[in-house]
C-alpha cells in the first residue's frame, strides 16, 4: 500500500444520505515534490475502489402528509404506552415544556436545541389533533386561509 491509500477518507453523511470521499491531506502531497498528476490518478483508483466496496446506503423513507404523520405518532406513542396517546393534559404539558425549550434556546442563540424544540413542538401538535380527531392538515390549510383574508394590520 501506498501513502495515498492511507490518505483517502470516506464517510456516510446521513443528511444527503450519500458516501462522501476526500483527501485531506493532498496540498501535503503535491507540496511534497511528487507528480500531482501520479497523486490525483493514485487518490482516485483509490476512491473508486473503496466507494464500490461500501454497501449501498439505506434508502431515505419520506413521509408525505400530515395525516401520515398523525398516525406515525400515534402509533409509536400507543406502542410505547405513552400516557400522551391518549391523554390531552400530558400532551399538552409536554407541549408548554418544549415551548419552554425552544425560548431558552433561542435566547441563548443555540440554533441546534432550537430546531430540536421546535420538533418536539410539532409532534406534541400532532399528537393533539390525533387525540381530539382532527386532520391537522386541515386544520393548517384553515389557518393560512384566514391568515390570507385577514386585514393587515398597521403596528404604530
Amino acid at each position: 500500500m501506498t501513502a495515498v491509500e492511507y490518505a483517502v477518507v470516506v464517510q456516510f453523511n446521513p443528511r444527503s444520505n450519500k458516501y462522501e470521499a476526500s483527501v485531506p491531506d493532498l496540498p501535503g502531497w503535491l507540496a511534497a515534490g511528487t507528480d500531482p498528476v501520479a497523486v490525483f490518478a493514485q487518490a482516485w483508483d483509490m476512491l473508486t475502489t473503496r466507494l464500490a466496496a461500501l454497501p449501498t446506503p439505506p434508502p431515505v423513507t419520506r413521509l408525505r402528509s400530515l395525516a401520515q404523520l398523525q398516525d406515525v405518532i400515534l402509533t409509536y406513542r400507543r406502542r410505547r404506552n405513552w400516557p400522551s396517546a391518549t391523554d390531552l393534559s400530558r400532551t399538552s404539558l409536554g407541549l408548554l415544556e418544549e415551548s419552554g425549550q425552544f425560548e431558552q434556546a433561542r435566547r441563548l442563540t443555540n440554533r441546534t436545541k432550537m430546531l430540536e424544540a421546535l420538533g418536539s413542538v410539532m409532534t406534541y401538535c400532532l399528537g393533539a389533533c390525533a387525540i381530539l380527531g382532527v386532520s391537522a392538515h386541515a386544520l393548517v390549510d384553515r389557518a393560512v386561509m384566514q391568515q390570507q383574508h385577514r386585514p393587515r394590520q398597521r403596528t404604530h
